[in-house]
Formats: structure tokens, C-alpha cells, sequence
């Protein structure tokens, strides 16, 4: 074979491979997140927490958010929007790894792309909300390197806020400190004047059990 021959062989295959790529569209993406959607709304409290573990387990911090929480196209840079519709069509199918023996027929309510994220933040901070309050209450926050439910206070922080991008983080204190980073652009994170840090701490309540509160905001 001639080098011409083996030039014009890679071209052809080239091209075959660009053809036969297809890029998921915003409409793929909205079904896929109302689906997800409809399974989260259907957990049960074991399932809330397997997935809950199982996304600390395996992710960082601010791997999570970007899993859980997908952007609304605003939000997308137009030179990459194709991308990014491709990356939450795989983002959807990593959260539901964790939720197993769940058998539901394929039905869910379609809506706008921007609804469906909307309804993400709100499930998210529910679920998130109940395996900190009555699933990990039985673990002291921030205490001999627990920063589990730390990580679940700046992750529910961040669904009551969507356009904000919070850190977390357990002082020496023991106390869970939430800061706000910025706000959330097509460009990315946009610091913001506003320096609003939240303190949240575990009151050990008369049964044992701990109770997760906002101590202070500075």
C-alpha cells in the first residue's frame, strides 16, 4: 500500500467516525433528568441513604455538585454547549449507579429543560436534608474527622441557592463553615463581594442524638 493509499484509508475512516457521532440535544438531555427525577422522587429512605454514601464515597466535594446539579443552557458557553449536553446525559447515568433495586415504569412528567434542573435542586435538598437530620444523627459532626455531614450541609446550601457555588470545610472548632465562593456563569465562578460565611454546629440532644443548626453567620 502506497503512502497515498494509507493517507486516503485514515482520511475515509476519519470521516466515517465523525459522521457516525451524535451529540445529545437538549431535549435528550431534559428526558434524562426528568427520568432521573422520577427515580429520586421515589427513594426510599435506604435508597436516599446508599445514594447519599454512595456519592461521598466515590466523588470529591465539588465532583458531586457538578453530578447532581446540571446546568441550565443559559449557563452553558455556546462554543461548548454540544459537550455539555453530552457530559449530563453520562453525569445522570453516574447518580443512578447508586440506586439499586428500584424497578419503576418508565413514566415521568417532561417539562422545559429549565424546570426539570429547577425540580433537580429541590429533590436533591430534600433527600439531602433527611439523611442528615434522621440518617447521620447519630454522628457528631466535624468530630474525629467526620466531615460527611459537612459535605451534605454545603451541598444542601448550594440546591437553596442554585446560582452560588458554596466551600465547606471543619475548623478546629468542630464547627462546619459554609463560605460562598461566587456566583455560577457561563464563564464559570464569578467571585462576589459578598464574603457571607455560615457556621453550622451539632447540639447533642437529650436521646443522644445530634441535631444539626446554624450557629452564626458572619
Amino acid at each position: 500500500m502506497t503512502k497515498l493509499q494509507v493517507f486516503c484509508f485514515f482520511a475515509i475512516t476519519i470521516c466515517i467516525v465523525i459522521n457516525n457521532i451524535k451529540c445529545a440535544s437538549p431535549d435528550e438531555c431534559r428526558d434524562q433528568i426528568c427520568k432521573t427525577n422520577n427515580k429520586l422522587s421515589n427513594l426510599t429512605d435506604n435508597q436516599k441513604y446508599q445514594l447519599v454514601n454512595g456519592l461521598i464515597r466515590a466523588y470529591s466535594y465539588a465532583r458531586i455538585q457538578v453530578l447532581i446539579f446540571p446546568p441550565v443552557p443559559e449557563l452553558m458557553a455556546s462554543r461548548g454547549r454540544a459537550k455539555a449536553f453530552d457530559s449530563i446525559i453520562t453525569q445522570e447515568q453516574d447518580i443512578l449507579q447508586f440506586i439499586t433495586d428500584q424497578e419503576l415504569a418508565i413514566e415521568y412528567d417532561l417539562t422545559d429543560f429549565n424546570t426539570a434542573v429547577y425540580n433537580r435542586h429541590q429533590l436533591i435538598r430534600t433527600i439531602f436534608n433527611h439523611v442528615l437530620h434522621h440518617q447521620m444523627n447519630n454522628i457528631q459532626m466535624c468530630v474525629n474527622d467526620e466531615g460527611k455531614k459537612c459535605k451534605l450541609v454545603g451541598i444542601i446550601t448550594r440546591a437553596l441557592n442554585p446560582e452560588h457555588r458554596f466551600t465547606q470545610r471543619c475548623n478546629e472548632e468542630f464547627k462546619c463553615v459554609i463560605a460562598l465562593e461566587g456566583m455560577i456563569t457561563a464563564d464559570g465562578v464569578v467571585p462576589t463581594y459578598n464574603t457571607r460565611v455560615e457556621n453550622y454546629v451539632d447540639r447533642r440532644l437529650p436521646s443522644g442524638l445530634y441535631k444539626t443548626e446554624l450557629e452564626a453567620v458572619i
